[in-house]
């Protein structure tokens, strides 16, 4: 027969192995699902390096930095404008023009208009193209992606969408700014070709 100092050593044990049962149970039901935590990034930094990169024609690479501010801040339209104009570069024309949809939505940025008329332009949207250029105003402005590019391109996508939109005395009015010595009678029965020479005398000058 157990002596009560065994029994009591039994029942101990006992005891013990329900309350670490009991304790385990407890912290399993206690503990939370690990979430990562996400590394902060500068927003600013990031659009730097990727208009750095894109300066230095890779914008597959700049596509990086400008996807992690348009991931991490969507409402920032810098993001979205950099994505847009990466994939102008990379021909990727319709991806492009949502990109810079989304941009003009989200403010006010010069770069993002003049993208959104190129994508337009590229795609045969003359109206939108003809209406994001309209949008930089500044005859100073330059690309920040390109100083190359800059008013006069505009200007000049303004001139050509107008010119198939058949708003021919706008289209002359684009052109004159472009090259004052450009002279043409809108009432000539081809004045419309004129027009249309006068483009194509313009176009990779400006």
């Amino acid at each position: 027969m157990a002596s009560m100092s065994t029994r009591r050593k039994k029942t101990a044990r006992g005891a013990l192995a329900v309350a670490v049962a009991l304790f385990l149970l407890a912290s399993c039901a206690e503990d939370e699902p690990f979430v990562p935590q996400e590394t902060p990034i500068d927003a600013d930094q990031e659009i730097q390096e990727g208009w750095a990169l894109f300066r230095e024609l890779d914008p597959r690479a700049a596509l990086i930095p400008f996807g992690r501010v348009a991931d991490r801040f969507p409402a920032d339209p810098r993001g979205h404008v950099g994505l847009g104009w990466c994939r102008i570069e990379l021909d990727s024309i319709r991806t492009a023009l949502e990109d810079l949809r989304t941009a003009a939505l989200l403010g006010d940025e010069p770069d993002g208009h003049a993208g959104l008329a190129v994508a337009a332009s590229a795609l045969g949207l003359d109206s939108l193209a003809v209406a994001a250029a309209t949008r930089i105003e500044d005859p100073g402005y330059r690309f920040t992606g390109d100083p190359d590019f800059g008013y006069p391109d505009l200007l000049y996508i303004r001139a050509l969408g107008l010119f198939h939109l058949g708003r021919y005395e706008e289209c002359y009015a684009a052109l004159r700014t472009l090259d004052p010595a450009i002279t043409i009678d809108l009432e000539a029965y081809d004045f419309r070709e004129r027009l249309f020479r006068a483009l194509e005398s313009l176009r990779g000058i400006v």
